[in-house]
């Protein structure tokens, strides 16, 4: 693994669903945040690297898997790495963790994105980019 990306979070009202947990949803949202924080930490995010690199970052696979529920006003932490980069492809592991204020840890979710590089069009794969190795490997 290489760069990791950690984004903390308190869960919101409007994030809970009828039962009163973070709703499945609004994690989903999370970890979708984390994967373009992560690529803002080198300067990019979904809105530059086609004009930078070339290609699009498109989302094919999300896996998670809900360990324990969060309610509202529990702080978590995300963290987002990558954890396999392939040649047209890319996989991101993600994981929110419940903090607790002694500062133990609980781990709430976990998610494994893959996403394919393409061409503008969206058509056909692509290689990931260089630097997109070099910065996230």
């Amino acid at each position: 693994m290489g760069h990791i990306n950690r984004e903390p979070h308190v869960v919101r009202s409007y994030e809970l669903d009828s039962y009163g947990h973070a709703n499945n949803a609004a994690i989903v949202q999370w970890f979708e945040h984390g994967r373009n924080r992560l690529l803002q930490d080198h300067g990019f995010d979904y809105g530059n690297i086609e004009a930078h690199w070339g290609v699009r970052f498109v989302l094919v696979s999300s896996k998670v898997d809900y360990k324990h529920s969060l309610r509202m006003g529990q702080h978590v932490e995300m963290s987002t790495t990558v954890a396999r980069i392939g040649r047209t492809s890319t996989t991101f592991a993600q994981q929110v963790d419940v903090v607790g204020v002694d500062g133990a840890r609980t781990t709430a979710a976990i998610c494994e994105s893959v996403i394919v590089w393409t061409d503008p069009s969206m058509t056909t794969p692509q290689p990931v980019p260089a630097e997109f190795r070099r910065l996230y490997a």
